[in-house]
């Protein structure tokens, strides 16, 4: 089944050649401005377009999430981790196509593009991602407001979530993961952010599901989550998995645990998803964001250590 959804994947990837088509797997594009009438091919070997099993998001929640977009047409997700830094899947943005690329953040409906806060991509920094293995399946962006959004006072901020640093955490603790996309496998897009809950897996039953399944392996680099009726899918690809403490979900009290990455289908009985495990890239993360910008106040916050900003 894995290998069926990836050469339908590949041979739709080589139909549309044509158009500016950003990363390898995650959602083909949602159009904004017409995401509630058209559909949405079907692809995304890794981790797909829509959030199955979840429910809309309150308006002004979820902060952190933001939407990567191709010529206004949402293709995958990130989690903003500071003001001008965002954390998504190196699949999505394995084609450099940094002049045709919008991060748009602190977005509800996709279809309100007047209130959305758009930004540039300065650079893209992909972990050493391999497309063979799917093993290192991590990018960072390092974004820049457009002026024409940068003057607006009435548009909301993203939230940057903090970065966790602890590996492992442990089976059955519970995570949000968050998105735009499909609400089944081959249904109807929303435009409306969706969320869902989902609980950790060890490494050791996870890697034991996938060798049932398929020929890929799971890495200690990977984080396996769900297996019941909620899931991530096409579109949802670089999007976050937060874990809070209790039942909050303010910010403060989460950590970005994971970040969506592959999967066999979409919510499929028994097979979690797999995701990269955000804390086995902490220090690389920390690297590449002081390399790059060097002022003394990047924004960054990581668990169990002093905010960044010296």
């Amino acid at each position: 089944m894995f290998l069926k959804r990836y050469l339908w994947e590949k041979e739709e990837r080589d139909m549309r050649s044509w158009v500016a088509v950003v990363c390898l797997w995650a959602a083909v594009g949602v159009e904004v401005g017409s995401a509630r009438s058209q559909g949405l091919f079907g692809r995304d070997l890794l981790r797909p377009d829509r959030i199955v099993g979840g429910e809309p998001v309150e308006k002004g929640k979820f902060l952190w999430q933001v939407s990567l977009q191709n010529h206004q047409r949402h293709f995958c997700g990130g989690t903003l981790i500071a003001p001008n830094w965002v954390v998504t899947a190196a699949h999505c943005v394995e084609n450099d196509l940094r002049k045709d690329m919008t991060v748009v953040t602190a977005a509800w409906d996709l279809e309100e593009s007047s209130e959305q806060r758009r930004h540039r991509v300065r650079e893209i920094v992909k972990g050493p991602y391999n497309s063979v293995t799917l093993e290192n399946d991590i990018a960072l962006l390092w974004i820049e407001e457009e002026e024409a959004t940068a003057r607006r006072n009435d548009l909301p901020h993203g939230t940057p979530m903090t970065i966790e640093t602890r590996r492992d955490r442990g089976a059955g603790v519970k995570c949000l993961i968050s998105g735009w996309g499909r609400l089944s496998s081959g249904g109807k897009l929303t435009p409306v952010l969706m969320a869902a809950d989902v609980e950790l897996r060890t490494d050791k039953e996870c890697g034991a599901i996938f060798a049932r399944h398929t020929f890929f392996s799971v890495y200690p680099s990977n984080v396996c989550a769900g297996g019941g009726k909620k899931d991530a899918c096409q579109g949802d690809s670089g999007g976050p998995m937060v874990c809070c403490k209790g039942d909050t979900m303010d910010p403060s009290h989460c950590t970005l645990t994971g970040i969506t990455s592959w999967g066999i289908g979409c919510a499929t009985e028994g097979v979690p998803g797999v995701y990269t495990e955000v804390a086995y890239y902490a220090d690389w993360i920390k690297t590449q964001v002081k390399k790059l910008d060097r002022k003394k106040s990047n924004g960054l916050t990581f668990y169990g250590e002093k905010n960044e900003r010296e």
